[in-house]
């Protein structure tokens, strides 16, 4: 029999049942026990999708504080390819970056990618165990790039700690208003290169705004741009590495006297002339030829934008034979082999090293050619064929011969050929006594070169 207080104590129970399966329906339910809150199967799936929304973000690091803008450029168009990765350039000056990141990496707080230096620098950081070692797994591009774009960053035991990204090369800047005003036309020997210096001194016109105020002007820009054509580009080099030549070479000695020759179409004064000076001198149109780096265009035309200039490669010796384009790998991107997102760092060097990527670091950075295979072409005439000059995959280039192994230590081979190179102009060296000051600096203690 239903009692009033049956009633009653039947509708509290359906009540607390209800009440019961709404919180089990809510976000959350106290764990008995512990006083903690545990989140509900549904709240748990949107807090995972909102975590694997959330891009990992990786840091890159270089000395190109000027190429902030092209490179966030750059990054946004991987970010677009790739939302998963957020990527922030953290660039540092030029003269601080290699103390820099030798703290950072010490301390454990460098960035995950890397710019890295050619050469001895570079090789100094992988030796020290920081980068991560490379191979065409990683990055498939990496087995169509020129042996001479990775030397910069193989060890000896022939494992690559960077993917090459850009490389600088050497040639000649002129004024094609001032060569049309004489009817001139960009030589191709040297022969015809000193008939039309000959041809603008006669008409009172300065023909090479060369500079010795600073030695790496003549050593990088000069020598480094012409010597290849004469001492036979990358076979003496490596054989001068090797030891089984030397700076006796009659190629070497004869670049030298070349050296000294174009000295005679210098301006007045030029021993007080820096880069810069110089630079300024031929944007000014007070001198028709410089010799100059794939950087320069840019600067020049910022100086005078009315200037109308073109490129030519360094003459060769007699018409027909192999010419040679100095040149230099610049930068490559280096894997911290501490980071904890190796993923994320190789989903962006396998974009980079990517036709889209490569074609974009050419047009973003002009003057710092792309490493990459599939780099295209560029849109600025001077600037694809001064790309071209070099040949397909830097065929035709020849790597500063004072960079690798012999600038490691003192006396360097930048400083020695400084030396001999400014003696030389001054009339206090031959220029079989600059190239024999060369090799006996170094044969005093690089072992290649002891006889």
């Amino acid at each position: 029999m239903k009692t009033k207080h049956g009633n009653v104590a039947a509708l509290f129970l359906a009540i607390v049942f209800a009440v019961s399966l709404l919180a089990g329906c809510g976000s959350s339910t106290s764990n008995p026990g512990d006083g903690t809150t545990a989140v509900s199967g549904a709240d748990q799936q949107a807090t995972s999708a909102a975590n694997s929304a959330k891009p990992t973000e990786i840091s890159y690091t270089s000395w190109r504080v000027e190429d902030i803008d092209p490179n966030n450029q750059l990054i946004a168009e991987f970010e677009k390819d790739h939302p998963e990765v957020k990527v922030v350039f953290n660039p540092i000056k030029d003269m601080e970056y290699d103390a820099q990141l030798r703290t950072k990496l010490e301390s454990g707080t460098a960035d995950d990618v890397l710019g890295i230096r050619a050469f001895d620098i570079g090789k100094a950081i992988y030796d020290a165990g920081y980068l991560k070692p490379l191979t065409s797994d990683d990055v498939p591009e990496i087995a169509n790039t020129s042996k001479l774009q990775l030397s910069a960053w193989t060890a000896d035991d022939g494992t690559i700690y960077g993917l090459p990204g850009n490389w600088v090369a050497n040639g000649f800047l002129y004024n094609t208003e001032i060569f049309d005003q004489y009817g001139l036309k960009p030589p191709k020997t040297w022969d015809e290169f000193f008939k039309v210096c000959d041809t603008l001194k006669a008409n009172g016109v300065t023909a090479i705004a060369g500079s010795s105020k600073e030695p790496w002007v003549l050593i990088e820009l000069v020598s480094a741009n012409i010597g290849p054509n004469f001492y036979g580009g990358e076979t003496w080099r490596k054989a001068m590495l090797e030891g089984k030549d030397d700076f006796s070479n009659a190629g070497f000695i004869e670049h030298l006297s070349t050296i000294k020759k174009m000295s005679e179409y210098f301006p007045k004064g030029y021993e007080s002339f820096g880069y810069f000076e110089a630079q300024q001198y031929f944007a000014n149109g007070q001198a028709a030829i410089i010799p100059e780096g794939s950087w320069a265009p840019a600067n020049i035309l910022s100086q005078n934008p009315d200037i109308k200039i073109d490129f030519f490669q360094a003459p060769v010796k007699n018409e027909g034979d192999n010419a040679y384009v100095g040149m230099t790998p610049a930068l490559a991107y280096g894997v911290n082999k501490s980071s904890k997102n190796q993923e994320a760092i190789m989903t962006f060097l396998k974009w980079l090293a990517s036709p889209k990527g490569a074609q974009l670091q050419n047009k973003l950075l002009p003057g710092l050619f792309c490493s990459m295979p599939d780099s295209g072409t560029l849109d600025d005439p001077l600037m694809n064929k001064w790309f071209a000059s070099v040949g397909d995959n830097t065929s035709n280039g020849s790597i500063y011969w004072t960079y690798e192994k012999v600038q490691s230590k003192q006396p360097g081979a930048g400083d020695l050929a400084g030396e001999a190179i400014i003696d030389m102009l001054n009339g206090k060296m031959t220029p079989e006594q600059a190239a024999k000051h060369i090799q006996d600096g170094l044969a005093s203690w690089y072992g290649p070169l002891k006889k």
